[in-house]
């Protein structure tokens, strides 16, 4: 699982679903593994022009292996939607087409999640974020992000309008899911439950 915050928290919750524990954090946001089910810690999407080469080729994946990303909070929070779509964007679609080049490779399963959407709850830490990450730019992101999937034929989970209705459901900031505190083994929200639960339960029936 490769992306920031919100996949950070997936990771937790399939974690505690598939384990029944959760691995302690050095940081509060952090690359760990749990015995072979790992989460990769990527911010930006130009920093994606490297997971491949970094964080992927030295791992031995299979067909039996799954590889989950969702990206772009962290750009739209500190950039200009304008900034976003003509730099970034192209620079996320150098990676991402080495990352399905590369796991094509070993035949290794890829999937793309959209962009949570932003909450409309008042929340001190999103209030500085406003101007730029609303959900009029991230439905433009995500409708690009989805546009350069399928022309790599990468299969999307669309959580950005799954939870559009949910809004109001975030549990922590613009989560919608969070562990109860920093390294509790509790993680907490019943929108983004739902929706890795649909991801799975999708995934496996394909």
């Amino acid at each position: 699982m490769i992306g920031d915050s919100h996949m950070r928290y997936k990771f937790d919750y399939l974690a505690i679903q598939c384990r029944g524990d959760l691995p302690l954090l050095p940081r509060k946001h952090d690359s760990s593994c749990f015995g072979n089910f790992c989460y990769i810690y990527v911010t930006y999407l130009c920093n994606y022009t490297n997971v491949w080469k970094k964080h992927l080729a030295p791992l031995k994946l299979t067909s039996a292996d799954v590889v989950v990303i969702q990206t772009g909070s962290w750009d739209l929070a500190f950039k200009e939607l304008h900034q976003v779509m003509n730099e970034n964007i192209a620079q996320f679609r150098v990676g991402l087409k080495a990352i399905r080049d590369g796991l094509a490779s070993r035949r290794t399963p890829l999937f793309l999640f959209t962009e949570p959407p932003f909450t409309d709850q008042r929340c001190h830490q999103c209030h500085g974020k406003r101007g730029n990450k609303n959900n009029v730019a991230i439905t433009a992101l995500s409708a690009s992000i989805v546009s350069t999937a399928a022309k790599l034929g990468i299969p999307v989970h669309d959580e950005f309008n799954l939870l559009l209705p949910r809004q109001s459901e975030t549990v922590c900031g613009a989560h919608y899911l969070c562990r109860t505190a920093s390294n509790s083994r509790t993680v907490i929200g019943p929108a983004g439950i739902a929706s890795v639960e649909l991801f799975v339960k999708c995934l496996c029936n394909c």
